[in-house]
């Protein structure tokens, strides 16, 4: 009796582990790997989800599994990495809304300049659209250029107040506005030296842009600030004036009153001084900004080829304030800054998507505002 029982008590432990290795292998799992999804315990959810990927096989052999987005590692197909930005992004675009079903295609098939829009973009409903026109635009598409054929934007659709006013890292867009009694603390006049009569910005904003055009007066390539700070009530005539310029594409063209940086102090137009500013994309004005002003915290706030995401035309001209540290980072992102925004700095609307603190540890630029 005693070596029965010594015979079913073995039976009982290893038939059971054997049939869990053939399941695993089944499902395309090394050796090597089963061993580690058993001593992991990872065996029930891989098998009652039917997960398998290279991606996910890798991510277990390497220790580097962050269990929670298994799902999204056995959605992705081919040899793509997901790192711990993805990883925010992916969390950023469920808290706005997306179901895991939606991003794991979006993961799978796109690259990651081409999700980050979605941040600016209104719900995607249909994504599979979305992921269409991404690959049928891909040829001409990179991280510095961004067209699709889509519209997927309702402008002033959603509006919220813009948080932090007061802040160099304010967001002020199409869907954050400031309100008709905000002014800007501490503005001062710009000298006829550097911009035309009557130009304000913030003090600190205004020290950087002087430092910023005396270096370039010094390299020879001069220019001067041609707009500046424009309060509510002169934002609503400019634009009352356009409507009857654009009409109904006056929206196209033209921030509504409160909804321009204009209204923050902390951005402005520049016009080279002797270059043509209408091949302005030619000059060496352009070249020497797109080189030099996040030196002095300055970033080109609606750079060429990506009007799609910030919903605006091209104004290459506009530049903003952010400080040094945030414009370097924004510029070396490739992201807009909305984008930016919404991916490193926004609060979130459900604190249940935030990733794990040992997650966002090891993203410097994420910095929740």
């Amino acid at each position: 009796m005693l070596v029965i029982l010594i015979v079913l008590a073995i039976t009982a432990y290893y038939v059971p582990l054997e049939r869990k290795k053939t399941e695993l292998k089944d499902l395309g799992y090394s050796k090597e790997t089963i061993k580690k999804i058993l001593d992991l315990d990872y065996y029930s959810k891989i098998i009652d989800n039917n997960y398998y990927s290279p991606l996910l096989e890798k991510k277990i052999n390497d220790d580097t599994l962050i269990e929670e987005y298994m799902d999204l590692y056995a959605n992705i197909h081919g040899d793509k990495e997901i790192n711990d930005n993805d990883l925010l992004l992916y969390s950023r675009l469920m808290d706005k809304g997306y179901d895991n079903l939606q991003l794991n295609a979006l993961f799978d098939r796109l690259k990651y300049h081409e999700i980050t829009p979605l941040l600016v973009f209104d719900y995607q409903w249909d994504e599979i659209s979305y992921i269409d026109d991404c690959i049928k635009n891909r040829d001409h598409n990179s991280p510095t250029s961004f067209t699709l054929d889509g519209n997927y934007k309702q402008l002033y659709r959603i509006v919220e107040e813009a948080k932090d006013v007061n802040s160099d890292y304010v967001l002020v867009n199409k869907n954050y506005y400031l309100n008709e009694t905000y002014v800007p603390n501490n503005l001062e006049e710009l000298s006829d030296r550097y911009a035309i009569y009557g130009m304000q910005l913030v003090k600190h904003v205004n020290d950087a842009a002087i430092e910023m055009i005396e270096q370039a007066i010094n390299d020879n390539i001069p220019f001067y600030i041609s707009n500046a700070y424009w309060s509510y009530e002169d934002l609503k005539v400019i634009y009352e004036n356009n409507i009857n310029i654009y009409r109904d594409d006056v929206d196209d063209y033209i921030n509504r009153p409160g909804f321009s940086e204009h209204q923050t102090g902390l951005a402005f137009n520049i016009t080279p001084t002797y270059e043509n500013v209408e091949n302005f994309l030619e000059s060496e004005t352009y070249q020497w900004i797109k080189n030099n002003a996040e030196k002095y915290g300055f970033i080109m706030r609606y750079p060429p080829n990506k009007s799609i995401i910030y919903n605006m035309e091209d104004e290459p001209t506009h530049l903003r304030y952010l400080g040094k540290e945030l414009a370097k980072k924004v510029n070396e992102s490739s992201l807009t800054y909305d984008e930016y925004y919404s991916l490193y700095l926004n609060k979130w609307h459900d604190e249940n998507y935030k990733p794990s603190e040992e997650i966002l540890n090891r993203i410097p630029n994420y910095d929740e505002k």
